[in-house]
């Protein structure tokens, strides 16, 4: 379904989207750690000696602690550190902006008690810009860990609607499929219903064959070129704004797919044909959707492959191969080294039937 879950297209098209959580080599690469210290208790060793306010980690290990005002700042300027966690932040109504109506004067606040400190890590063992939809699951997760902090009752279609805000207030745009896919277990369809204006889930039942075969067939590879994703979906929506005929032509021809492959998938046969066609379609919808480089893997994959496809908008970040029967992980790899790219890495990917999971210690 790629682009079918993008505002503005989603709400001018049947805008079915069809995809799976998985995990990858048997472990879920994505996570979200919320602490809470106030007063005087000791913080975790992870943390550091966190002060009074926000003490978002960092990728290199250390944090920093930021003020409701300091959140505030960063919550829309996704080059900035702690970004995303900032926009969490603000969506989840923890960080507030307020205006006197008698003055021009701004004030921020947040719903802490002033001596209390939230320490707040994401962590990732993707790479940057993988396509995989780690932004949003990692927004869903930063939410979802909040509101645990805070009491809030978990619900998984406000959480939709929440992360796709968290997109749009750091102007990365983006739709809502990839915090379905992680939030709703298996391999699922999910439509939006503009009467409702919310997005409508559907399981789809899997054989134990036919998860057998995804399980030991579907392969990621690193392509090592992180994706464009805001560039691209610029020129789509652009596109799709003007009404350009043969792309709109293309995102309809789009939308018949995914209703042509769930029924392949109803039929306990893995959609190939069907994939193909929507990476075709895909690749005809953004100009360098797959760069030179890309192009070389996916040749070096044809010997042991039925159809690759790169994940997410295209032009890099991971390349997803439906190996042929009889094919695996060990014969993928070693048809990379073959064609020299021996610093990729061949990945596994099996079907996860379990959602977001949330755990809370208490010392």
């Amino acid at each position: 379904g790629g682009w079918l879950d993008t505002p503005p297209i989603t709400l001018d098209t049947a805008a079915g989207v069809l995809n799976a959580a998985v995990m990858i080599d048997g472990e879920r690469p994505l996570a979200c750690s919320v602490s809470i210290f106030s007063g005087n208790r000791e913080p975790e060793p992870a943390f550091g000696n966190p002060e009074p306010g926000f003490s978002i980690g960092l990728e290199d290990g250390s944090s920093m602690v930021l003020r409701a005002a300091e959140v505030w700042q960063r919550h829309d300027k996704p080059a900035m550190q702690g970004a995303l966690v900032c926009a969490c932040l603000v969506a989840c109504g923890l960080v507030l902006r307020e205006q006197s109506d008698s003055s021009a004067t701004v004030s921020y606040r947040t719903l802490l008690p002033p001596v209390t400190c939230l320490a707040i890590r994401l962590e990732s063992r993707l790479a940057h810009g993988s396509g995989l939809g780690s932004s949003s699951i990692l927004a869903a997760a930063c939410i979802l860990a909040l509101w645990e902090i805070i009491g809030e009752e978990r619900d998984n279609e406000r959480l939709i609607h929440i992360v796709l805000y968290v997109e749009q207030l750091l102007t990365t745009g983006g739709g809502w499929q990839d915090q379905v896919g992680a939030v709703f277990p298996g391999l699922k369809l999910a439509r939006f219903c503009p009467d409702r204006q919310t997005v409508i889930v559907r399981p789809i039942t899997v054989s134990e064959g036919l998860e057998r075969s995804i399980n030991e067939r579907l392969v990621i590879v690193y392509t090592g070129q992180p994706r464009l994703a805001k560039n691209l979906l610029q020129e789509v929506v652009r596109s799709w704004l003007t009404r350009e005929g043969d792309k709109c032509a293309a995102l309809r021809e789009m939308s018949a797919e995914v209703e042509r492959a769930e029924q392949w998938i109803d039929g306990d046969s893995l959609p190939l044909s069907h994939i193909a066609q929507y990476y075709s379609i895909k690749k005809r919808l953004a100009t360098g959707c797959e760069p030179e480089g890309v192009t070389r893997i996916i040749e070096a994959l044809s010997t042991v492959s039925s159809v690759c496809w790169l994940v997410g908008a295209g032009g890099g970040g991971y390349l997803c191969a439906a190996l042929r029967e009889g094919y695996g992980s060990a014969e993928a790899q070693s048809a990379i080294d073959r064609a020299g790219l021996t610093d990729l890495r061949v990945q596994r990917v099996t079907l996860c039937h379990d959602t977001v999971a949330v755990e809370r210690g208490f010392d």
